[in-house]
């Protein structure tokens, strides 16, 4: 059954006042302080703006649909299912600005539209607001540390490969470069990648990105041994990029050498 998006919609104008007294709440009573952090950002209205361009069908915008996913992260759902949960709780609907919330189904099917542009531009927008929290700040050197993440899948998703994985050995799994900011925990960029693949794989396009985007601030690397390969080291040391990086002596003789006569 297909809805008219009109009805969908539940304008909400009025911010909920905030009071500390001594009474009993719902266990989703705390998402009225998330509200608020969440308006103060302009969250749920930028996200809708970010994929406006890309042609997204369904009775949901993808906004809305990205912005609930947000939310039952926060309040610690793991899955789509669990959106069964809570899909009657009147406080939940109130933070979507929706009168009906959809069906897991729906938001499967929206998820299946993505593209590879329509996710670079989520990613950039998540980049942006990072880069907003570190002017708030007042940061101008930060931190970057690169590593890359295992994560396994069941069935045969798209890109899921068998590679290292050390939890289950064997599986089918994904394997995301991650860059966060040191200072303060952010995540600056995720870039997704099949299991199979080097720690390294994409590491020097993701460097040159990080660069073009934070351009007024002093940039310096922290990443593991597996990051010591000569592009990498060869890059940040020829735009003399500081940074730290785990030398893996078992690969670098003449390093180990040097060290025991201390030449280095």
């Amino acid at each position: 059954m297909r809805y008219n998006k009109r009805t969908l919609i539940a304008r909400r104008n009025k911010i909920l006042p905030v009071q500390f007294v001594r009474q009993d709440m719902t266990s989703f009573a705390g998402l009225t302080l998330i509200h608020h952090y969440l308006r103060l950002y302009g969250i749920h209205r930028r996200l809708c703006q970010a994929m406006k361009p890309y042609g997204f069908k369904g009775d949901y915008h993808v906004g809305h649909i990205l912005f609930m996913l947000l939310i039952l992260l926060l309040i610690g759902a793991e899955r789509i299912q669990h959106l069964e949960y809570v899909n009657n709780d009147p406080l939940f609907r109130r933070l979507l600005r929706l009168t009906r919330v959809p069906h897991r189904t729906q938001v499967s099917r929206t998820l299946k539209q993505f593209t590879s542009d329509s996710l670079k531009a989520l990613v950039e927008l998540n980049s942006l607001f990072v880069i907003e929290k570190l002017d708030e700040l007042g940061l101008r050197h930060i931190t970057i540390d690169l590593d890359g993440t295992v994560i396994s899948t069941r069935g045969n998703p798209t890109w899921a490969l068998k590679g290292y994985n050390p939890i289950k050995r064997g599986a089918k799994s994904y394997f995301p470069l991650t860059a966060h900011i040191g200072e303060t925990g952010h995540f600056i960029s995720i870039t997704n990648r099949p299991g199979n693949v080097h720690d390294s794989n994409r590491a020097l396009t993701l460097i040159k990105l990080l660069r073009k985007q934070l351009t007024g601030f002093i940039l310096r690397f922290r990443a593991d041994s597996a990051f010591c390969v000569p592009e990498v080291i060869n890059y940040l040391a020829g735009n003399r990029i500081d940074f730290a990086i785990k030398a893996p002596f078992w690969k670098l003789l003449n390093l180990k050498q040097a060290a025991l006569s201390g030449a280095i």
